[in-house]
C-alpha cells in the first residue's frame, strides 16, 4: 500500500487519479489545519500595538509608528508618557504603535 503525504496526493491529482480516499481526504484536513493555524501565528506576529495595550520589552529593537506617518527601526531604552528614548538618547515623542522586528531570512546553501 502506498504511503500517503501531501505531496503524493497532489501528484496523484496532477496525474488524473481519483484522490477521494478517506485516507486522502483527512491527510489533506490535517495540513489545511496546519496552514490554518501557521497563518493565524503569522498575522498576529506582524500585526501593530498600541502602546496603549502593551510596550516592548526595554533594550529590545522595534519598528514604532510617530504620529501618523514615521515608521522607523528603534531600540528603546526609556519609555515614559509616549516619549521614548534611544539608547544613544535621541527621544521619540508621538510614538503610538511598536511592532517586533521580523525573523531575519535564512540563508540559502
Amino acid at each position: 500500500m502506498k504511503t500517503n503525504t501531501v505531496e503524493t496526493v497532489i501528484q496523484d491529482f496532477q496525474n488524473g487519479q481519483n484522490i477521494f480516499r478517506r485516507q486522502s481526504v483527512e491527510l489533506m484536513i490535517r495540513e489545511i489545519s496546519r496552514l490554518q493555524s501557521l497563518v493565524q501565528e503569522l498575522e498576529q506576529e506582524r500585526q501593530w500595538i498600541s502602546v496603549d495595550e502593551k510596550l516592548p520589552e526595554m533594550n529590545k529593537t522595534v519598528l514604532v509608528i510617530c504620529g501618523s506617518v514615521t515608521i522607523a527601526k528603534r531600540k528603546v531604552d526609556i519609555i515614559k508618557n509616549y516619549c521614548w528614548v534611544e539608547i544613544d538618547g535621541m527621544e521619540l515623542k508621538h510614538v503610538t504603535h511598536w511592532q517586533s522586528l521580523p525573523k531575519l531570512p535564512q540563508e540559502e546553501k
